[in-house]
């Protein structure tokens, strides 16, 4: 836009028109925030405060692979892949309104066979850390379905709630905070597991395609710009490591 408007002046000066029509035109305000995420001591100190808690598997599921909040509450058993090291987010759980239902009853919870767009339908692969953590949630669920009765499948809710129905959003915050919280955590939202799922990802190195893929972004020029605090970051970090060649030489 500055070089429009230079050029628009220059023509002006020129004769070549009457008035630069880029004159009095206001550039918009830079609203390019850091993403908030956890640093490392703030990751561990939420994770502590995990023990114990009924959805433990649920909350290192969106801190380990960075999907968005209502992405892993639609997610069933069938969509976990333990051999090729996978979940495949193929649907949503989303709040629909009913205005014209009888109160209480005007807001329900309900899985959506679509996610955001074409690029959110895609397999995230997880470490072998949560893929333990999802094998042992499975062993826990299925003895509590024999335990009640229950016949299961692979049909089955990777995270309901404890009467078997999908977590409503609201309710995942909820509980987030409270455990954030508890960790002694000031700051900080659902979507922070997710930023910082993805800052871990470019502090281990991994290829920033890989990371967009993973975060189910459209291209990599949204992660590229979502992150860039810290690509530059990582980048000052590596860039030091030429004092320490001259140290060594």
């Amino acid at each position: 836009m500055a070089v429009i408007h230079a050029e628009g002046k220059q023509a002006v000066k020129n004769k070549m028109i009457k008035e630069n029509p880029c004159e009095g035109i206001e550039f918009p305000e830079d609203n390019t925030k850091v993403k908030d995420s956890f640093t490392m001591a703030e990751q561990k100190r939420f994770i502590d405060a995990l023990d114990g808690e009924q959805y433990k598997a649920l909350f290192l599921s969106y801190l380990y692979t960075g999907a968005r909040l209502g992405e892993l509450p639609a997610l069933t058993w069938k969509d976990v892949d333990f051999e090729n090291q996978f979940i495949d987010i193929n649907k949503k759980s989303i709040v629909v309104h009913d205005y014209y239902a009888e109160e209480g009853k005007k807001a329900r919870n309900e899985v959506q066979n679509y996610c955001k767009s074409k690029s959110s339908v895609r397999k995230i692969y997880i470490t072998k850390k949560l893929l333990e953590i999802l094998k042992e949630h499975q062993v826990q669920q299925k003895e509590l379905y024999q335990a009640t009765g229950k016949k299961w499948t692979e049909n089955e809710l990777v995270y309901p709630t404890s009467v078997g129905a999908i977590l409503h959003p609201r309710n995942i915050q909820r509980i987030f905070e409270r455990i954030r919280n508890n960790a002694g955590i000031s700051h900080g939202t659902l979507h922070t597991l997710r930023h910082t799922y993805a800052t871990r990802c470019f502090e281990a190195d991994v290829d920033i395609k890989i990371i967009s893929q993973q975060l189910g972004h459209k291209t990599v020029k949204i992660t590229y710009d979502t992150y860039i605090h810290v690509i530059q970051a990582k980048a000052v970090e590596e860039v030091e490591k030429l004092d320490e060649l001259e140290r060594i030489a």
